[in-house]
């Protein structure tokens, strides 16, 4: 029996057209049957390049299942013959067309099998946990290319993330972008010659350390300890001026006074207060940022430097840091 046409679910797109929109939801996939397509996604409000794909390929059929926002922009890059499928046509376009269903399952089956590899190889982009692992692998790369600056290039980069975390030269270029959009390495077209950028890249690691390391133990920094530390970081400069220099020693009952009067304290009963100012500052010399002197803790206090360098990373909710991480995992935090 001869195939039955299925004209009437194809469509063509010239070179520029949208097959799928980043945010919109809509009951259409599309199987490439011609032509090549871009997968791109907004990172700090720049479309970022993630894959290019060709004849065969499927886009656009997750939304079609769970009926939630396309996650990505498809848009042709050459004139492009697409087959249309969503649930109301798909039975009968796979029962009246073989050939069509084969592809179709195949490229289904691909993906599957790719997401399951990812997950065994805990390879997940959409986690901060991962951004860490590969921050730390690209600082030990800046720091392998310190003496051979020739080879600190995007491109030796990308490859270095592509055997590590054995995936795809457009995944690798995928994170090489985000990592671009979020200012940790330097747009080539404007580095010239220089791709990283230090600085930020040790301000996220040192960050995630004192946020992320250790989920599950007590002395994590917390919202409480940054604000107890901008609160005594407020303390001392209203009192000796601009902290310049690696400590200031302070008298405690001073510095414990003026902590406690202030807005973050006074909901809090008397002897309530004096129970948090304790277990704050034990939480605060277990990360460095407070120490005390020859452990003479009714009288002295060290205020460290460190206190101000965290402060400025932007730890709070909606800071620095905060929409770094927004940019690596994809997600508003």
């Amino acid at each position: 029996m001869a195939k039955k046409p299925i004209s009437r679910v194809r469509k063509k797109f010239l070179p520029g057209q949208t097959l799928v929109k980043e945010g919109e939801i809509s009951g259409w996939a599309f199987l490439i049957l011609s032509g090549r397509v871009s997968v791109t996604k907004k990172v700090g409000g720049r479309d970022q390049l993630l894959a290019e794909l060709g004849a065969n390929d499927l886009v656009g059929e997750v939304s079609v299942i769970d009926r939630k926002p396309r996650t990505a922009t498809v848009t042709a890059m050459t004139e492009t013959d697409a087959l249309m499928l969503n649930l109301s046509n798909l039975s009968e376009v796979m029962r009246d067309n073989p050939d069509t269903a084969i592809v179709l399952f195949r490229s289904m089956a691909n993906k599957l099998r790719l997401a399951n590899e990812k997950v065994l190889r805990n390879y997940s982009p959409e986690e901060i946990s991962f951004w860490n692992r590969l921050l730390t692998l690209t600082r030990l790369w800046v720091d392998a290319t310190e003496s051979n600056l020739e080879n600190r290039t995007l491109v030796n980069l990308r490859e270095k993330i592509r055997i590590v975390f054995d995936i795809s030269p457009e995944e690798a270029q995928g994170l090489v972008n985000r990592m671009i959009a979020a200012s940790i390495l330097s747009d080539p077209s404007d580095a010239k010659g220089m791709v990283i950028q230090p600085e930020r890249l040790d301000q996220f690691l040192e960050a995630h350390h004192l946020l992320h390391a250790e989920q599950q133990s007590k002395t994590k920094l917390t919202l409480s300890d940054l604000q107890v530390s901008r609160v005594i970081l407020g303390v001392v400069e209203r009192t000796f001026g601009k902290v310049t220099e690696s400590h200031v020693v302070l008298p405690t009952p001073e510095l414990k006074e003026a902590v406690l009067s202030t807005d973050l304290w006074l909901n809090y009963p008397e002897a309530e207060r004096e129970r948090l100012w304790e277990d704050c500052i034990v939480r605060l010399t277990r990360h460095g940022l407070v120490g005390w002197r020859y452990e003479e803790r009714s009288e002295i206090i060290v205020l460290i430097r460190k206190m101000m360098n965290v402060l400025t990373l932007g730890l709070e909710p909606g800071g620095i840091f905060d929409q770094t991480c927004g940019i690596l995992t994809g997600k508003k935090r």
